[in-house]
């Protein structure tokens, strides 16, 4: 496992389905980034049904959330405090401007 940083990331929060063919397969939270790398979210000290019900709200959204990311067994996992706030954003207004649709030119 590496150290864990701090991060403000901005992505599509949704439920995936991991770990298949193991005991622990099941729908799981996460955070897809723009370039496709994917975040799974948990929270201090909470179980993985209280994490998906603080997360709710934001569910199939384009958010901007912050917590420590590390990289657990070969898996990225954002860890938010238990009084985390996210914020639902634009996509089409990504600070990084190679993000965000073009307009054709006349």
């Amino acid at each position: 496992m590496t150290e864990s940083l701090k991060a403000s990331l901005q992505g599509y929060l949704e439920m995936a389905l991991l770990f298949q063919g193991s005991k622990s397969e099941g729908l799981y939270p996460v955070l897809r980034l723009e370039d496709g790398t994917i975040y799974r979210i948990h929270i201090r000290r909470s179980s993985h049904k209280v994490v998906t019900e603080a997360l709710t709200p934001w569910i199939n959204q384009h958010i901007n959330i912050e917590g420590a990311v590390d990289d657990l067994r070969g898996h990225l996992r954002l860890t938010l405090a238990p009084d985390f706030q996210a914020s639902i954003v634009d996509p089409s207004t990504s600070e990084d401007s190679s993000l965000a649709p073009t307009e054709p030119k006349p």
